[in-house]
């Protein structure tokens, strides 16, 4: 990942894939605010910072938003830790229509990308999921 902050580039080595990456620019107060109020999400959606992403999926990936908006910013998730007990938390509070919605959203992720969308089977998943929601 490239951090560029007030012209000032910054590499972040994360795990996975060399090709794929991500690159922020942003001026150094907005950052300094996202960070100090946990709200890095405003960043992207606020137009504050320029995002280029390197052979990636989008930003509006339900697995980057997830983390970014919900589990970072507002949970203050930081750690895999954090995260595996802030998700035994929420299926504990969580009642069973709840805990078998993500269940089943669970299962639609996992076949994303796998199932051709035009297919006969993909449409007739796709309306048993929303029946069942």
């Amino acid at each position: 990942m490239r951090l560029v902050v007030g012209g000032e580039a910054f590499e972040v080595r994360l795990h996975g894939p060399p090709r794929r990456g991500i690159r922020f620019e942003v001026p150094r107060a907005s950052l300094m605010a996202a960070v100090e109020h946990r709200i890095f999400d405003d960043l992207l959606i606020g137009n504050f910072m320029r995002t280029t992403l390197y052979d990636g999926r989008s930003l509006y990936d339900p697995d980057f938003t997830l983390c970014v908006a919900k589990y970072g910013d507002n949970a203050g998730v930081e750690t895999p830790e954090q995260l595996r007990a802030y998700l035994a938390e929420y299926r504990r509070r969580a009642g069973l229509e709840l805990r078998f919605a993500m269940w089943i959203d669970d299962r639609v992720r996992g076949l994303r990308g796998r199932v051709d969308p035009s297919s006969r089977w993909y449409r007739a998943a796709k309306r048993l999921y929303y029946a069942l929601h």
